[in-house]
């Protein structure tokens, strides 16, 4: 019994096993790779078979391989972005060459190879270009070659603000210093796919996923925009796809470094910012943009390496105008409080609270103060997270009696590493890892941070890592195996949460204070949830 079951389950194993490496034979995987097919024949037009094909990149030294088939047909798959000489050896021909021949991010290059008669030791030099139009795919898109992402200048030195220059694009900002928002070829904005390397970069949480981070402009080799008409292999997204490609390491070692600075001290003050005497304080702006990368071989022709990393220290800051109550109203004179028709603005006493002809009415304070003895003790502290007013009122009612500047502070860091190996001719292996860490948070204008309402503190990270072999086991099946992991955490929080704001205030505070624990049902203690504490972001420097 125990016999017939194991064989039961190791024939569905086989049999799965079976049909996945059918399907490897005639899918195409997702993938940024592009290729290179075409047909090869005789000066008479007649096809020629058993044709050996191999494309070498110039930059690595690193050949694939393939042989035509009886119809003539060559396939040269999975090729990283670069340029490749191409030659065809074939007994009774002579030898094709063909140098400097650019294959991009996720191209179908269709090249047809016409071989002359001779003896295999002579060269026929092909100097053409390569064609301008793809014809083997449908796929309507633009590219942007590396020269375009490496020379045109960007405000943040982000890659994907280069989909501005493909035809069908609305780009409306980046959200957060983070995450492009733009729409493609009339799609949502917020749902197009973003492939790096072959493997998905983008968040799958529920809802609309998109890209979790921008990679770096210096780790970047070039990348396509694909508005539509694109092929099954990809799916998933009606509004279009960003193909981007990270650079490997080559023959040689090389390497760059970069610093990018703005300061406010470069800066004119604003029209509306806050005055010291006769002075204008500017808002604080500290931006430095700064990183390097470095790649090369460990094994010449066979191992190479590349990392590249970008920090951003940003501190942008604003002037922020708010309507705050005065000395005299923080002790209950509400004697010169008015409207915007300078009309006073009664307080009524509750205390006086009755029912007059099914109405119910109130007196107010005399002269429109309230006592001392009758203000609430929790308002009395409250008033110590209220900054105070620092400017004349724009207008009869106190509106707009403060002005303060206030900073956005973003740091980022960018780590991206990649190693290619190649075991043989027929198997080839790369690995890559891209970690990003943006949290960002803001200061206030307020004496605490905890009263702030619109001073949120976001700690963001993202990582993801793909694996990706390509084995050749014959002319007419290849295995193009990849797997992608990626992880995340996005937490936005208050500064209140965890916060010490209540143990803080003075013993004998009208604050309440509550037991760590209480009783549950049936008298057992029930657990209270406790954030962790949240450190205060220092003061923008001046």
């Amino acid at each position: 019994m125990a016999t017939s079951l194991a064989g039961k389950r190791l024939g569905r194993a086989a049999l799965f096993l079976c049909a996945a490496v059918l399907m490897i034979g005639v899918a195409e995987a997702q993938t940024s790779l592009g290729r290179i097919s075409g047909r090869i024949v005789d000066p008479a037009g007649a096809v020629v078979p058993a044709v050996e094909v191999v494309a070498a990149n110039e930059q690595t030294g690193v050949a694939v391989r393939a042989v035509s088939n009886d119809a003539g047909i060559y396939v040269l798959s999975f090729l990283q972005p670069g340029r490749y000489t191409l030659t065809a050896s074939g007994r009774g021909f002579k030898r094709y060459e063909r140098r400097g021949l650019a294959v991009e991010t996720a191209e179908v290059l269709a090249l047809d190879i016409a071989l002359e008669l001779g003896n295999v030791t002579e060269v026929v030099e092909v100097t053409a270009e390569a064609p301008l139009l793809e014809s083997a795919s449908a796929t309507v898109g633009q590219f942007v070659d590396s020269r375009v992402v490496s020379e045109m200048p960007l405000s943040g030195r982000r890659v994907l603000e280069l989909a501005r220059l493909a035809g069908g694009v609305v780009f409306v900002n980046y959200s957060n210093f983070a995450k492009p928002n733009f729409s493609l070829a009339g799609g949502r904005v917020q749902n197009q796919m973003f492939w790096l390397d072959g493997g998905n970069i983008q968040n799958m949480r529920l809802g609309v996923g998109q890209v979790d981070t921008d990679p770096s402009v210096e780790v970047i080799q070039e990348f396509r925009v694909v508005q539509n008409a694109y092929a099954a292999e990809y799916g998933g997204s009606a509004g279009g796809l960003l193909i981007s490609t990270t650079k490997s390491g080559t023959n040689h070692l090389h390497g760059s470094g970069f610093e990018y600075f703005r300061n406010d001290r470069l800066d004119a003050a604003g029209f509306f910012a806050p005055t010291e005497g006769t002075r204008k304080l500017k808002a604080p702006l500290r931006y430095h943009l700064f990183g390097g990368t470095l790649g090369g071989p460990i094994i010449r022709d066979r191992t190479h390496f590349f990392a590249g990393y970008e920090g951003t220290r940003r501190t942008e800051g604003s002037t922020q105008i708010l309507t705050v109550p005065t000395a005299r109203q923080g002790q209950g004179d509400f004697s010169q409080t008015l409207d915007a028709r300078s009309r006073l603005i009664p307080i009524y006493d509750p205390s006086t609270t009755r029912g007059v002809g099914g109405q119910t009415v109130r007196e107010p304070f005399a002269g429109n103060v309230i006592p001392a003895s009758r203000l609430d003790p929790v308002a009395r502290q409250l008033l110590d997270f209220w900054p105070p007013a620092n400017r004349p009122p724009v207008n009869v009612s106190g509106a707009q009696n403060f002005s303060g500047n206030r900073a956005q502070k973003f740091t980022r860091d960018n780590v991206t590493t990649r190693m290619d190996h190649v075991f043989s001719d027929r198997n080839r292996f790369y690995f890559r890892l891209l970690y990003n860490r943006d949290p960002q948070f803001r200061t206030s204008v307020y004496p605490r941070l905890e009263a702030d309402p619109n001073a949120p503190i976001q700690d963001r990270w993202q990582r993801t890592m793909l694996f990706a072999d390509t084995h050749s086991f014959s002319g007419s099946l290849v295995m193009d195996a990849r797997y992608s992991y990626g992880s995340r955490i996005n937490h936005s929080k208050r500064a209140g949460l965890g916060s010490q704001v209540i143990a803080d205030r003075p013993q004998g505070s009208a604050f309440r204070r509550f037991p760590r624990h209480q009783r549950g049902r049936g008298g057992r203690p029930r657990r209270q949830l406790r954030a962790p504490a949240i450190p205060h972001p220092p003061a923008p420097d001046r």
